[in-house]
């Protein structure tokens, strides 16, 4: 990914050299370029780099490396920069850039100004392959490479063999897969044995086709219930569904299941969306299992972690699990039977929900969406996550559904997705306006690049989320101007801007229309759904939470 711009230029040339080689893309803006990257690696699973000029034109990188490393995704931040004698001496477009992006960079180096361009060569073919190297290895994460440059900018083109020395052939690296220890793991299987009532929860992540296999063995052995995050995919994944609960939002919110708390937690992948079912399991002797030494509990739960490789970790759990209770085959029965009940209940209630209510739409995509070929679905951070975590259920095995739950901000959700449609061909985008508004010039890239993208903007004239927090208490007028982010924007004037087709609908009906005019169709379609206004919109999600939490055949549940 290249940010045009004068001090970078040489990176720029270099690459536009190895163009049989490298993949490019050009985009302007070095924020959205920089989420760009970022959908392009988390969609790849590659080392994706992009490339700035000096100053504030770096810095804009920052919001993409903080989201990359608390995602754990391999994106290379490649800065150019003033020389030496340049900075803090008030040089035109300089900051310091040394170290600039902090701990949020896992390794950062400042490549020298070398006098032998065969030793800058040969260094700069290691740093390179140290930087590819150093993100992909567990935890995945950013790196910054920092290259200094004197004028002229376009020198001479130097002699064929200049840069020869050394040779030009690629540096090979061979990493290593770390797994935990045998022993430890029996004693942590051990722990897991004593304890009949369990939950195993899949937070968001990648789980691949080992992983799931032996994840549903565990699940077995233990007689525990596989709580699935919308995040970790494993909803949409016939070869876990035993065991598997779906619709378990409700069920920790009833006062029913308080009885049916845990006493043992074995975690895997990310934090968990759902806060409720945070809540739910604190107080459980709580195992996290990792790929890598990122310390993910924020809540201070854990009383064990095992780190290594995720799939080698499970199958030898299973292996080990041996005496104590043994399974309960009531406890997993329950929370099967219940969760069925509740995934019910929401197919009734859902289906008698005119208004256009946000969570019905989360619903709704999970009975829309049945892609002939592999879809990814990326949604945005605030409400949107957290609705498709409560209300989409059993999805189409050919939907992945990913977001940026690493720093979980709302910027830059656009031009993430335009990076998954770049290496996928295809996305479907689900944000709020706001997040929307944020992000509106990372349409561009559809524009330049040609990118297939369906973007549904749920309109609730603000920021949605503020309304369900403690600050909605505050006077009215207070919290309108501080938090409300009321707008008026007329989001119809992208198509003019940016190209492609714009439909505002307000009505399920049309929502169904628009989305099924896009399955298939080439360039950018952004569907603007105008949802109930956001004091509505906290009246329908607590009644809907409500009645779904009440125990069946009560008043308050759903027929």
């Amino acid at each position: 990914m290249i940010c045009p711009g004068s001090r970078s230029t040489p990176i720029a040339l270099a690459l536009a050299r190895r163009a049989g080689d490298v993949r490019q893309w050009v985009l302007f803006d070095e924020r959205s370029a920089a989420f760009f990257a970022l959908g392009v690696a988390k969609s790849s699973g590659s080392p994706v780099a992009v490339v700035s000029t000096s100053g504030t034109a770096a810095a804009n990188l920052l919001p993409a490396v903080a989201e990359a490393r608390l995602g754990r995704v391999p994106l290379v931040a490649v800065t150019a920069d003033r020389p030496p004698e340049s900075r803090d001496f008030g040089g035109a477009q300089t900051i310091d850039q040394v170290g600039l992006f902090g701990s949020h960079a896992k390794w950062f180096q400042d490549l020298p100004l070398a006098a032998d361009p065969g030793l800058l060569a040969r260094y700069s073919r290691i740093v390179g392959a140290r930087a590819s190297h150093t993100a992909l290895s567990q935890p995945r994460g950013p790196v910054h490479v920092n290259f200094s440059f004197r004028e002229p900018l376009l020198p001479d083109s130097p002699s064929p063999g200049a840069y020869s020395r050394g040779g030009t052939r690629a540096v090979v690296v061979v990493g290593a897969r770390a797994f935990a220890d045998e022993a430890s793991l029996n004693g942590v299987a051990a722990e897991l044995g004593s304890h009949a009532k369990g939950l195993i929860v899949a937070g968001p992540g990648e789980y691949p086709v080992g992983l799931r296999g032996a994840l549903s063995a565990l699940s077995e052995r233990l007689g525990w219930p596989l709580l699935a995050d919308a995040l970790s995919n494993l909803r949409q994944d016939g070869a876990v569904n035993g065991g598997v609960v779906r619709c378990y939002e409700p069920l920790v919110r009833s006062e029913a299941f308080q009885a049916r708390k845990p006493d043992c937690v074995l975690r895997i992948g990310g934090v968990p969306t759902s806060k409720e079912l945070n809540l739910f399991c604190q107080g459980a002797t709580t195992v996290i299992l990792d790929d890598a030494e990122g310390w993910r509990d924020p809540d201070f739960a854990a009383s064990a972690f095992v780190f290594g490789d995720l799939e080698h970790s499970v199958r030898s759990l299973q292996r080990a699990v041996g005496a104590g209770p043994g399974p309960d085959p009531g406890w997993r029965r329950v929370w099967e039977s219940a969760s069925a009940d509740a995934e019910a209940r929401m197919d009734s209630m859902m289906g008698a929900v005119a208004e256009l209510f946000e969570g019905k739409l989360f619903h709704l995509l999970s009975k829309m969406l049945r892609p002939a070929a592999p879809l990814t679905v990326v949604v945005g951070s605030s409400m949107p996550v957290r609705d498709l975590d409560y209300f989409f259920l059993r999805g189409s095995k050919n939907v992945r559904l990913v977001a940026n739950r690493g720093a979980n901000g709302i910027d830059g959700v656009v031009s993430t997705a335009m990076g998954v449609a770049a290496a996928e061909g295809d996305v479907l985008l689900v944000l709020g306006d706001v997040s929307f508004y944020h992000d509106t010039n990372g349409l561009l890239a559809s524009r330049l690049h040609h990118l297939n993208a369906t973007v549904i903007v749920v309109n609730n004239r603000g920021g949605g989320i503020f309304s369900f927090l403690p600050q909605h208490s505050l006077p009215k007028e207070v919290f309108e101007r501080l938090f409300g982010e009321a707008h008026d924007i007329d989001f119809s004037g992208v198509s003019t801007l940016y190209g492609g087709k714009f439909h505002r609908v307000s009505d399920w009906a049309g929502l169904e229309r628009a989305l099924g005019s896009s399955a298939g169709a080439k360039g950018l379609r952004v569907i603007e759904l105008m949802a109930e206004d956001r004091e509505r919109n906290v009246e329908l999600h607590r009644a809907a939470f409500k009645a779904l939490a009440a125990p069946p055949g009560s008043e308050e549940a759903p027929a």
